[in-house]
């Protein structure tokens, strides 16, 4: 395993590689672009937070190199900055005395989670913003001029209704689509940077080079202040226009949290039941075509941090043991 600013340099190579290689136009390499902040994971979370930097700046210059600095730069910033913030996080870490005992606490992983919404978040302002600087419109005007141009012009929209009989018009079709388009594109780019840094750690800890070990889900709890910027990004929701869409999409994204840890909840207090995997599959697949589930999930996950339902529900709770960290 490479070490130090090496490390970096051959991950920023790497990453570089699977960011220019889609550009080739074959179909199938498009997905290699998913994969793009997975060699900075692997250097950060082995190497430290610098090799991560230095990997972000080597692709950076490789990719600004193949097409042009603006591109470079905005792929590495929105892709490659986050990872080097998610690797400094993740490999903040303290030394306590516990009984005579020094134990190494690590940043939790729920933290990590909530500055990954604030990523999302940050990314959602960023798109509003650069639509009022950049073209004079709101966040939704643009994405519905970015939704038409993509299908080819609305007569194209109005051939594809047709052909899968949709009752939708062209507008409304635009209007909503529109409207999910960027907290998709933010929760997007945040699934990414999350799904990467879970892959690397996975691949670090089965190879023995992991700096941290990996944090136990199951005990995942999320700190207060991810309930503030709910509310706050709810209070928001209520006004009108734009910013009441901003903050819509906004409460949607810091919602993502509470419904990972509804989740985990779920998980934890079904380990009693009989037929419990068939019933989480069923309950994963209702989630995707049912997004009135999610929003219950997320809504166990707000109550797990009022009323403890692991600690009361869960197999600890009928064994009389305390969940760990509470």
């Amino acid at each position: 395993m490479l070490y130090g600013w090496k490390a970096g340099v051959f991950a920023g190579i790497a990453s570089s590689f699977l960011f220019l290689i889609p550009t080739t136009g074959v179909p199938i390499v498009g997905l290699l672009l998913f994969f793009v902040p997975l060699p900075l994971f692997l250097a950060g979370l082995s190497s430290g937070t610098s090799s991560a930097l230095i990997g972000v700046f080597t692709a950076i210059v490789i990719s600004s190199l193949a097409t042009d600095f603006a591109s470079g730069l905005l792929v590495y910033g929105s892709i490659g900055l986050p990872a080097v913030v998610l690797t400094s996080l993740a490999l903040l870490n303290r030394t306590v005395r516990f009984n005579d005992d020094e134990i190494v606490e690590w940043y939790p992983a729920g933290r990590i989670l909530v500055w990954l919404s604030g990523f999302a978040a940050t990314v959602l302002i960023f798109l509003a913003a650069s639509a009022h600087l950049g073209q004079g419109t709101d966040l939704v005007e643009q994405a519905r001029q970015l939704v038409i141009e993509t299908h080819g012009g609305r007569e194209q929209i109005a051939a594809l209704l047709t052909e899968f009989q949709s009752p939708l018009t062209p507008d409304q079709y635009v209007i909503i689509l529109a409207s999910i388009l960027p907290p998709f594109i933010a929760l997007n780019l945040s699934f990414m940077t999350a799904a990467n840094a879970g892959l690397a750690q996975l691949i670090l800890i089965r190879v023995g080079q992991a700096i941290r070990p990996s944090p136990s889900l199951r005990d995942l709890e999320l700190p207060e202040g991810a309930a503030i910027a709910l509310a706050g990004c709810t209070g928001l929701w209520l006004l009108p226009g734009e910013i009441g869409y901003i903050g819509g999409s906004l409460a949607v994204i810091f919602l993502i949290p509470y419904f990972l840890l509804g989740l985990i909840v779920v998980h934890a207090i079904s380990t009693a039941w009989s037929g419990r995997q068939a019933l989480l599959i069923l309950l994963y697949l209702i989630c995707v075509l049912f997004t009135g589930m999610a929003f219950l999930i997320a809504l166990l996950g707000i109550a797990e941090q009022w009323f403890h339902l692991r600690q009361r529900y869960g197999v600890h709770a009928n064994s009389g043991k305390t969940p760990k960290g509470k």
